[in-house]
């Protein structure tokens, strides 16, 4: 830890790490001092110089001691000039003015120079209300102006859809340009010209190619860069702001809405809140419009005949209880199965798997209903340290070596991608990438190491990483259980020959040795991964192998860890926390263990069943007929199921499929009864991110079919509690603080939180921690996965995953991601298209074992050659078949029908 010093700011003292800046020490004095140029993700700058101070220090004699004043305390020798306090460190015994007079008239004196040629249109501004320039010219600027010249002008452009540029207003403080730099790696803004006719625009004067997330406008000071979205639309008085957690990826960035009226104007990020810290990516900031729009569902809908049909609330939960009730009288509990819930909170997960095994005594529980392959319940746990203290986002960008694996974090993980940028260009970060595709952080310019694996490799790199880790020794401070493991691990990898790691992986043997050794000899390392672990066919066999990695490099230690998962959704790590898994209870209670039920069978006053079936294998059942009802939470299933074809078989064949819905999905058309309920912005409950932090969210707005016109919208949790009570249950939860405290008694690592503990950053569960877990993995060849399917056409390995603009079915229900996104293609590297004869923008047919479909293709150097890409949100992937073993392999020709102009 940093040596604290004593510095006094306007009279208030108080203590700091050494080298903190003056700005950052006033902050914690609670002294304000103004500022334009810094920022608390940025390094020192000094450009706008609106924050001059007057500083002094003890003044020393001879023998270099501070010298005494008659009132026994140090003099101090102030500075002949101001100081900028954002580029000038802190010493013991410093003291500074902020609101001197010297301070003062040197400010006005800049602010002077600021306004010289800032034009007078606050009123048709955005910015016009929150500008920081508008407020420190009411403080500093003066009400006349001693420049006659005409101000210096530019002209008004959009740099693309997202951002609007009004150059005259801007005061050149850089921060955009340099956020962009050094926090987002897009490089998309610069500086052109230099002095008074100095331009922020992007490098080429054309519309921004880059991540379009609107951070440059978020840390503007002023109304330079706007958000097109939302220009001309409110005034910030006009708004109510609502802090809340946004619930498009695992990374839990906290968020901020503005609504006027019933609706969602603006979404922008929370300085000094939250783990993003004022960070937003494109989907956080401009993707939360779907909650406005008209085509939600405002009614419940029950199937009468071929047709769904509005009716009240009441009517359809005493349907749903009567069915439930029948089928579990008739064919037993285990005829029912509950699948999805990682879109929930946690409150509402938790009553989801009470209602199935607490009420009607289902075991067939599971949030899962991507992976192929049945991974055990506490499988993440394990892999990201069972347990014990984990990873943060600070502490990822303070890393030495990060490990990448299978995972573009661009679209799964946004922050946790800034994270690793700004490590990499502040820090001493080195990130080694290991994915199929060259994804963004294995570009040159952040000047890491990519792995570029041949597709279905990646059980095989990662033995062949540990094996290489192991080479090196037992990590240091492992103990003798631990060490003794990984001796048994090495002698299992034995056969990981260099040669036979370059002909399965295609990863030079040196590379992967280099890797696996800088990451051994970091003291701050970590181990990142996401759905392209947790989704692989091989997911059980990847999740132990990423363990016993974690162990051997010493990510795992038996005091902390330093691995992070990203789910597929904002919650799905309180799915698993909250027992939305199949053998387990809330809390990672096995469901098999009699004795670890007992808590929950005395609190919920009935026997509870043991392990049920994955979500996988419910739909076989279904399809087979041994499971007669589904209720699926807010899941597109027949979208995230990996056989479209198994999971159409399923609820044609069901009796009864109940749908939690915001809008009439392919699922929820296929339903006997919909339940539309609230959105994210519409409820309140805590939700976990991949920190395993626990985070409040809020209620911005009512849920919209209870307004003007619909009949019955609820949140999910009251749906539940409806459908338990016409069970008969004795459920009596009045708000979701409520559901809450009942969590907090039950299940491990909630005990003593509540809704106040959370605020405003959340708090870290501690749980029990997991016995290390280290066991040797076979992996099959690399060429196990299907082989050429039937038909004409080159077999090509098809890749996929969530992109920035495209990830999960509601972006397609927000106007400005779909503008953003595009139209869906097949992406495919220069080279590979030649090859096989085709061009930018024909139209290819991709076919698999069940089905086939076409897509306009898109020339794509980031693809590896023998492989296609397409984006996994709006594909309907799964109509080509499960993949098996490894991945699947597609036919890829070229289409009959052309390609229509302009697609």
């Amino acid at each position: 830890m940093s040596e604290l010093v004593r510095v006094t700011i306007d009279g208030r003292s108080v203590e700091v790490p050494a080298g903190t800046l003056v700005t950052d020490a006033a902050r914690a004095a609670e002294v304000h001092v103004p500022i334009f140029c810094s920022h608390q993700k940025l390094p020192p700058l000094g450009a706008c110089r609106i924050c001059v101070v007057e500083v002094g220090t003890p003044k020393l004699g001879p023998d270099r001691k501070p010298v005494m004043g008659a009132d026994g305390t140090p003099e101090i020798a102030w500075m002949t000039k101001v100081q900028t306090g954002c580029t000038t460190p802190v010493s013991d015994g410093m003291h500074v003015r902020t609101a001197s007079e010297v301070a003062t008239k040197a400010r006005k004196g800049v602010m002077e120079f600021l306004l010289v040629n800032h034009p007078l249109d606050c009123p048709i501004c955005d910015e016009g209300g929150e500008c920081q320039l508008q407020d420190l010219a009411f403080a500093f600027g003066a009400d006349f102006s001693r420049m006659d010249d005409a101000k210096r002008t530019f002209d008004s452009e959009d740099l693309g859809p997202i951002v609007k540029k009004e150059a005259n207003r801007c005061i050149v403080c850089m921060r955009c340009v340099r956020y962009c730099d050094e926090v987002m790696g897009e490089d998309a803004l610069t500086a052109h010209q230099r002095g008074v006719h100095t331009e922020i625009s992007s490098f080429d004067r054309q519309p921004l190619a880059c991540e379009q997330c609107g951070n440059c406008v978020e840390v503007c000071p002023v109304g330079a860069l706007t958000a097109l979205p939302y220009r001309f639309k409110a005034r910030p008085w006009d708004l109510r702001q609502h802090i809340t957690i946004c619930e498009w990826c695992p990374n839990g960035c906290s968020v901020r809405l503005g609504v006027r009226g019933m609706e969602i104007l603006r979404a922008r990020g929370t300085e000094f809140r939250g783990v993003n810290q004022e960070y937003l990516c494109a989907r956080g900031r401009f993707g939360h419009d779907f909650v406005n729009t008209a085509e939600r569902l405002t009614s419940p809908l029950v199937r009468t005949g071929a047709a769904l049909q509005p009716t009240s609330h009441e009517e359809a939960v005493a349907f749903v209880a009567a069915r439930l009730r029948d089928l579990a009288a008739t064919h037993g509990p285990e005829a029912i199965a509950f699948l999805g819930g990682e879109k929930l909170n946690v409150e509402e997960q938790y009553l989801f798997q009470k209602l199935a095994r607490g009420v009607l005594g289902t075991p067939h529980v599971d949030a899962r209903t991507r992976p192929v392959a049945a991974v055990a319940g506490d499988a993440v746990l394990r892999a990201t340290g069972g347990g014990r203290p984990g990873l943060t986002f600070d502490a990822l960008t303070d890393a030495q070596e990060v490990l990448v694996l299978f995972d573009d974090l661009q679209g799964e993980a946004p922050l946790a991608q800034a994270a690793v940028v700004r490590g990499i260009r502040q820090r001493v970060l080195h990130v080694t990438v290991a994915h199929a595709r060259r994804v963004k952080l294995a570009r040159p310019k952040f000047k890491g190491d990519w792995l570029g694996l041949m597709p279905s490799s990646e059980l095989a790199l990662t033995l062949a990483l540990t094996r290489a880790a192991l080479e090196l020794g037992t990590p240091s401070g492992a103990t003798p259980e631990v060490g003794t493991a990984l001796g048994a691990l090495a002698g299992s990898l034995a056969s990981w020959t260099p040669e036979k790691v370059e002909a399965e992986t295609g990863v030079p043997a040196r590379a992967v040795v280099a890797a696996a050794s800088r990451l051994r000899a970091a003291s701050r390392k970590a181990i990142l991964f996401g759905r392209g672990v947790l989704e692989h066919p091989q997911a059980t066999a990847l999740l132990q192998a990423v363990e016993n990695l974690a162990w051997a490099v010493g990510a795992i230690t038996s005091e902390s860890s330093s691995v992070m998962a990203f789910g597929p959704h904002h919650d799905s790590a309180g799915a698993l926390e909250l027992g939305l898994v199949p053998d387990c209870l809330p809390g990672y209670v096995q469901a098999g263990d009699a004795s670890a039920r007992a808590p929950f069978e005395k609190a919920w006053g009935r026997s509870l069943p043991g392990a049920g079936l994955s979500a996988r294998q419910a739909l076989a059942a279904a399809a087979e007929g041994r499971v007669r009802a589904l209720w699926i939470a807010s899941d597109d299933l027949l979208a995230s199921a990996a056989d479209r074809a198994l999971a159409e078989k399923a609820l044609e064949r069901c009796e009864l499929v109940v749908v939690n819905e915001l809008f009439l999905t392919r699922t929820a058309a296929r339903a006997h009864v919909v339940f539309p309920v609230a959105a994210f912005a519409e409820k309140e409950g805590a939700t976990l991110n991949s920190e395993r932090r626990l985070q409040k969210s809020n209620r911005a707005l009512s849920p919209r079919a209870q307004r003007p016109g619909g009949t019955g919208a609820r949140p999910d949790w009251e749906v539940f509690q409806a459908v338990a009570r016409s069970l008969g249950a004795d459920w009596r939860y009045r708000t979701s603080e409520d559901v809450f405290r009942e969590v907090t008694r039950l299940v491990p690592g909630f005990a003593g939180l509540s809704y106040a503990a959370l605020l405003p950053s959340g708090a870290l569960l501690t749980g029990a921690r997991v016995a290390a877990r280290i066991q040797a993995v076979e992996a099959p060849a690399a060429g196990g996965a299907d082989a050429r399917t039937s038909g004409a056409g080159e077999a090509l390995w098809l890749l996929s995953g969530g992109t920035l603009f495209a990830d999960g079915g509601l972006s397609s229900r927000s106007s400005t991601l779909a503008k953003l996104a595009g139209p869906l293609r097949a992406r495919m590297a220069p080279a590979e298209a030649s090859r096989l004869g085709f061009s930018a923008g024909d139209r290819v047919e991709l076919a698999g074992p069940a089905g086939a479909f076409a897509l306009p293709l898109e020339l794509d150097d980031s693809v590896p050659a023998g492989a296609v890409f397409v984006p996994s949100a709006g594909a309907e992937l799964n109509r080509l078949g499960a993949p098996s073993s490894a991945g699947l392999r597609v036919n890829v020709r070229r289409a009959a029908t052309p390609a229509p102009v302009g697609a």
